[in-house]
């Protein structure tokens, strides 16, 4: 039990360890009249020959085992005002209990025990695995359970949930592979004005989320031979995208949201000030939340614009992350800012406001 790790605080506690060997057939004898002797009880009990050898046959020479085999022989021995302890005293004693069984034959069979659960509880993870691939083979076959997704359906597929691409031959080259590479490649494309800085939140989107996106954003997809990587697309008047290919914006088909992973990166800035990376919480202030609550504010979710990130501002947000499938934590992390941005600038730009969000 010490060696198996279990119980540290008492290992740890234990500095003198002393390991009993079991006796021989030549030691029994002379270990239960020495018991005997301190007891004060030598010279008025007799052991037999043939109850030693029962007793080394029982206990197999495990000093415990002896002892307790040697009381409720001298139980017995006074029950029937016996000074004698014999083999056929002993054979009653563990008939009365059902226990003739020798110390090899109860190691044989406790190990048949434990081989026979090994062997149950393998069979039975088996049996469990092949179930699964059947049912997993069933279900992916007949459509019904996307491996990609996992979405049932009928179930809307939320935005962080990947989306089931196709290794299609698109009419268009990879960007470079590299997110950081893209970023900064796209951030010339997105006219921004003088000294204003973009950052950028990776998320997943449903397609027709992705229509409503008024910038052009990154897109994650599977390109000839299964290659992944990324492309810089924008919404055209929310009929199709275009990509920028080669110097210019060119149309893209239906394929090209077929090889879409769901995965994208949306740029967001504020108008006034950089934002040094770190999330905005409840008790920040300052310009960047002055702009948090103008994009809330232009979604309908929150009244009041103090520049202040109050605990309205954080339940507005919490509500926000919500509906659009996001950690609903109340933090404004890049993710969540990123899409918050998209968001409140289509939203502007329908109702022709923009309550200071750059375009």
């Amino acid at each position: 039990l010490l060696k198996s790790g279990k119980i540290p605080q008492l290992d740890q506690r234990i500095r003198v360890r002393v390991f009993l060997e079991p006796l021989d057939r030549e030691t029994l004898p002379l270990y239960i009249y020495h018991r005997l002797n301190t007891a004060g009880g030598m010279g008025s009990l007799e052991f037999t020959q043939d109850a030693f050898e029962l007793i080394y046959a029982l206990s197999g020479g495990i000093p415990r085992v002896i002892n307790a085999l040697c009381e409720q022989a001298l139980e017995e021995a006074y029950l029937h005002k016996s000074h004698r302890i014999d083999k056929p005293l002993l054979q009653a004693i563990q008939r009365e209990k059902g226990e003739v069984k020798t110390t090899h034959q109860r190691t044989r069979r406790e190990g048949l025990t434990r081989f026979s659960r090994f062997y149950r509880l393998t069979l039975g993870l088996l049996v469990a695995l092949f179930l699964g691939g059947v049912l997993w083979l069933m279900a992916t076959s007949s459509g019904h359970l996307s491996p990609e997704s996992g979405s049932t359906p009928g179930s809307p597929v939320a935005p962080y949930e990947i989306q089931k691409a196709k290794t299609v031959d698109v009419p268009f080259s990879l960007l470079p592979r590299s997110l950081s590479r893209m970023r900064t490649f796209a951030t010339g494309l997105l006219g921004l004005p003088p000294d204003t800085h973009p950052y950028w939140g990776e998320i997943r989107l449903r397609q027709k989320d992705l229509m409503g996106i008024p910038t052009p954003v990154l897109l994650n997809i599977l390109g000839p031979g299964g290659m992944e990587g990324w492309i810089c697309a924008r919404n055209f008047n929310r009929k199709g995208f275009q990509v920028w290919f080669h110097g210019e914006w060119r149309q893209a088909g239906h394929s090209l949201l077929s090889a879409w992973t769901g995965r994208c990166a949306l740029p967001f800035w504020f108008e006034d000030t950089l934002w040094n990376g770190r999330p905005l919480r409840c008790g920040t202030t300052g310009s960047q939340v002055m702009a948090l609550q103008q994009w809330l504010s232009t979604l309908g979710l929150l009244k009041e614009e103090t520049g202040s990130f109050d605990e309205m501002t954080e339940r507005a947000l919490e509500r926000f992350q919500a509906r659009e499938g996001l950690k609903p934590d109340g933090v404004a992390g890049q993710q969540t800012l990123a899409l918050l941005f998209q968001k409140a600038l289509a939203q502007g730009i329908k109702k022709g406001e923009h309550h200071g969000i750059s375009q």
